[in-house]
């Protein structure tokens, strides 16, 4: 039908309905970029039935209407083998695979058109196991991770003094005595602890994000969500400089980096933070902060969704 606007569901597995990450990279994700696509293209959710692995997952596909475009959702593409990923790219006018944090030895990466990529480190990573033939067909594009869409209905305004939040797992985070002193920490588990704490943020203008993990799999591309949460609270970050797009996403030279867990070296970037608190030094930060919810807003991700769209010819 003339004028008729392209199909494009974002997949989600029955299983992972009630996962926050799902919530966040499928639900609220749609929600976000809908208000700048809709003139062109209607956006919705579909759900992958559960137990549809093999010929169930087959029958499921089969049955859906030839054309769309699909964006499959981390534990959709987890649950989805290679010989049906290719029967539904058959169908479809596109097929999208969002890996976020999955270890890609763990999925099939044939059936793809596109390799969504939420991370900055993703993408570069991806375009390199391409080149020797680590990766299917399709090509490796930017998606970036959003942040919890209800972040930017909260009010940030400037605060009179410094205050220190960890707002994330206690299991993830590098937290030796010296450190639990000088900020609050609020554990993040489940998404009814998220739900039960995010309102809190916006007393907090330093957020510190050490996580206690040496290094991650050479195949794990851990998005810099705190950094993203960090940067719409209108805060600054204390992060190791090691950390996944910190680089790309901030600069070497950002003042609160650290290089090493080492208790002294982080407690002296805690004080150069509060030393240049309401400062110079202390905004200029906040500019690069402000520059990493730029490149996540809700407009800009739907650039780039509109450019993996356009690159599938739609």
């Amino acid at each position: 039908m003339p004028g008729a606007r392209q199909k494009i569901w974002f997949v989600v597995h029955a299983d992972a309905a009630g996962r926050g990450s799902t919530r966040m990279r499928a639900h609220q994700l749609c929600a976000m970029v809908r208000p700048y696509l809709e003139d062109r293209y209607d956006l919705s959710m579909l759900e992958m039935p559960r137990r549809s692995l093999g010929g169930r997952q087959r029958s499921w596909i089969e049955a859906r209407p030839a054309g769309g475009i699909y964006i499959l959702t981390k534990v959709a593409v987890e649950r989805m083998p290679r010989a049906n990923a290719l029967a539904l790219q058959a169908r479809a006018d596109g097929v999208c695979f969002d890996y976020v944090d999955t270890p890609m030895r763990k999925v099939n990466t044939f059936g793809a058109d596109i390799h969504l990529c939420a991370s900055l480190t993703q993408l570069h990573d991806l375009r390199a196991r391409q080149a020797v033939g680590k990766l299917g067909p399709g090509r490796p594009m930017p998606l970036l991770h959003n942040a919890d869409s209800r972040l930017y209905d909260l009010e940030f305004r400037r605060l009179p003094g410094l205050s220190t939040i960890y707002w994330a797992s206690e299991f993830n985070g590098h937290l030796p005595k010296a450190v639990r002193a000088r900020i609050t920490v609020e554990h993040i588990e489940t998404t009814a602890d998220a739900d039960r704490t995010i309102g809190r943020l916006p007393g907090y203008n330093l957020h510190y994000a050490i996580r206690n993990r040496t290094r991650w799999q050479a195949d794990v591309y851990k998005p810099f969500t705190r950094g993203i949460v960090a940067a719409i609270c209108r805060s600054n970050i204390v992060v190791l400089k090691d950390t996944h797009d910190v680089s790309e996403f901030l600069g070497d030279d950002y003042p609160y980096l650290c290089t090493s867990r080492d208790t002294d070296e982080v407690i002296a970037v805690l004080d150069r933070a509060a030393r240049d608190f309401g400062g110079s030094a202390w905004d200029a930060a906040l500019e690069r902060m402000r520059g990493v919810a730029d490149r996540v807003s809700p407009r800009a991700l739907a650039g780039q969704l509109e450019a993996v769209l356009k690159e599938l010819g739609h």
